[in-house]
């Protein structure tokens, strides 16, 4: 498995060091505070109207496409916690998947997992099966080929008592 091919990347995600933002105009330093871009004005709005393919396009990597987002849910609550977002990169033909957490809900989460397959082979996920890993931030990137073939793809948290998930089976076909 090469870089960039699902597993753990660098430090990051319960493990002591705050994750990498999923935003682009965040920035986070080691005192908690967060910085801008140079060149950003300091009234710049850091969260409205976000697209979600520019806030997580630099974390699938370049030329990632962002396809679509589905919410995480449970029966036994009305709150989305966070979300599996899905990306394609049509030069390469694979797919990337990552389960993140929403901001309010960072480092309080546990067991943040994806997944990503094509229904009927290997998947690739994050943690990997077997792992002892809790992640509290996000899960992912995980990639896979899967050009001209539908993707199936897993999101999940838990949160005080309750687990929180989406199927995304035959998505995304061709």
């Amino acid at each position: 498995m090469g870089p960039g091919e699902g597993g753990a990347r660098g430090c990051r995600r319960g493990d002591g060091a705050p994750p990498p933002s999923p935003h682009p105009r965040r920035r986070h330093r080691g005192d908690g505070a967060q910085s801008l871009p140079p060149g950003l004005p300091a009234s710049a709005p850091l969260h409205a109207g976000i697209n979600p393919a520019a806030a997580t396009g630099g974390t699938c990597g370049s030329g990632y496409n962002f396809l679509k987002s589905y919410p995480l849910k449970s029966v036994f609550s009305s709150s989305i916690p966070g979300e599996l977002s899905i990306y394609y990169n049509s030069s390469t033909g694979k797919n990337c998947a990552i389960t993140r957490a929403k901001a309010a809900w960072d480092g309080k989460a546990q067991n943040i997992y994806v997944s990503l397959g094509d229904g009927g082979g290997p998947v690739v996920s994050d943690p990997p099966a077997g792992s002892s890993k809790n992640y509290r931030y996000y899960a992912g990137p995980v990639y896979k080929y899967l050009k001209g073939k539908c993707v199936y793809a897993i999101g999940s948290l838990e949160y005080g008592g309750n687990t929180f998930y989406v199927h995304a089976y035959e998505v995304h076909c061709g």
